[in-house]
């Protein structure tokens, strides 16, 4: 009788204490270690293998490329015969921006800082539009600034984080200027193609200002490109497009969904499924792009229909963005902070999404060097998607949506004339 009178004591008891404030806090530290630690090694051994060769390799492929340009020479073949820059020509104005910095010292130490500080920004914009405080979204600056993707776009120089900066911003003032937030969609574009899925969002939440103010400083921009660099960049582009878009890398080290399924099919016994993915990875490749295209357009008109808020079909857009291209780095998992940071802070930190997201920037730590070398990233980002879109056919459910016929009637009524 008195243990069985202890047990219902202690255990309400200790669930009380794991529910206490410094207790989730005491956690939370224990974790961001571990996350801190797993992220370090995780760029320490990139950074043993690929020293002095990396350092800053992609800034300098940039630079190359101004370079050549201003030379009158073919940008996109920037190491011998062999394309290494993609990227659209008005990225070069960005580019320059930072190349006329000197030394080179001074130059990565002031591209470091700006990637650094937009990504401070964003964390720090995420909690203010959801009037979170830094008391209660201090550990979204570890996740951030800790996140091994970043490190390795730091060690690289990469211009991913301008152009997730240019996402954010536009989401940040799309309800207050939209031309501002025009031009900050523009320049996510004009750095990396893929933000034009962000068109599907902006047009099915009737942000017309916006799309065409985007449109209108794209437009400028490759005006601005061609007096700077002349026509031809521009004229070279499309093929450089398509080169990329043709080009399949199915190592280890590549992160493209078909990469990962190709690497796991060749380090089994032969089987009829894997010898059907690395005979088909490109139709399997196009697989993915459909279905990750029908999750967006069924995701935006479940948002339109039942009125719901703009979070879910955003954060479905954006995972589909990161996840949809053919060739893929480690480098490019930077583009999954926005989407969870704006989930966090869309539901309130709720404890369920938090820890959710917790486990998600966890395995993208851990999940590169070993087996299934980043294929648990790509399962933890359609388990995320795929939710998010339940959730919202659970809430459409919930909606009263009437009948097609029934809004004919209401159309044919207002035409006939009164008695």
């Amino acid at each position: 009788m008195n243990q069985e009178l202890r047990i219902k004591t202690i255990i309400p008891a200790m669930w009380k204490l794991l529910k206490s404030a410094k207790t989730l806090t005491a956690l939370m530290v224990l974790f961001l270690m571990a996350y801190l630690t797993a992220g370090f090694y995780t760029e320490l051994r990139l950074l043993l293998d690929k020293i002095p060769k990396l350092l800053f390799e992609d800034f300098l492929i940039y630079q190359k490329a101004v370079e050549l340009t201003f030379k009158g020479v073919n940008p996109y073949i920037t190491t011998g015969t062999r394309s290494t820059f993609f990227y659209p020509p008005p990225s070069l104005l960005v580019v320059e921006v930072f190349s006329h910095i000197k030394p080179l010292l001074l130059r990565v130490a002031t591209y470091s800082a700006v990637n650094i500080l937009f990504l401070v920004l964003i964390v720090r914009g995420v909690a203010k539009k959801y009037g979170l405080s830094t008391r209660e979204t201090w550990y979204w600056y570890v996740l951030c600034l800790g996140f091994a993707p970043f490190l390795e776009l730091l060690t690289i120089g990469q211009i991913n984080l301008i152009t997730m900066f240019g996402i954010f911003l536009m989401f940040y003032w799309e309800n207050k200027y939209p031309i501002l937030s025009g031009f900050s969609l523009a320049v996510a574009i004009i750095t990396k193609v893929t933000p034009i899925l962000l068109f599907g969002y902006l047009f099915f939440n009737r942000k017309f200002k916006i799309m065409l103010a985007t449109i209108a400083w794209i437009l400028a921009s490759i005006g601005l490109t061609a007096l700077r660099y002349g026509p031809s960049p521009l004229v070279l582009y499309p093929r450089a497009f398509q080169d990329l878009s043709d080009t399949f890398v199915l190592n280890k080290n590549s992160q493209s969904l078909v990469a990962k399924l190709v690497t796991i099919a060749n380090t089994n016994e032969a089987s009829p499924i894997s010898t059907f993915i690395i005979e088909n990875y490109q139709h399997i490749q196009t697989g993915l792009m459909v279905y990750l295209f029908i999750t967006i357009c069924l995701s935006l008109l479940f948002a339109f229909l039942g009125k719901q808020r703009q979070e879910p079909a955003l954060i479905i857009t954006l995972l589909a963005m990161m996840l949809s291209p053919n060739v893929m780095w480690y480098h490019h998992y930077i583009f999954i902070l926005l989407p969870l940071l704006i989930w966090m802070g869309w539901s309130r930190l709720d404890k369920r999404v938090v820890a959710w997201c917790l486990l998600g920037f966890f395995v993208i730590q851990v999940d590169r060097w070993f087996p299934p070398y980043g294929l648990l990233i790509h399962i933890f980002s359609h388990v995320s998607l795929l939710s998010i879109l339940v959730w919202q056919i659970v809430e459409l459910r919930k909606t009263k949506i009437p009948p097609l016929s029934s809004l004919f009637k209401k159309e044919e009524a207002e035409i006939l004339p009164a008695s």
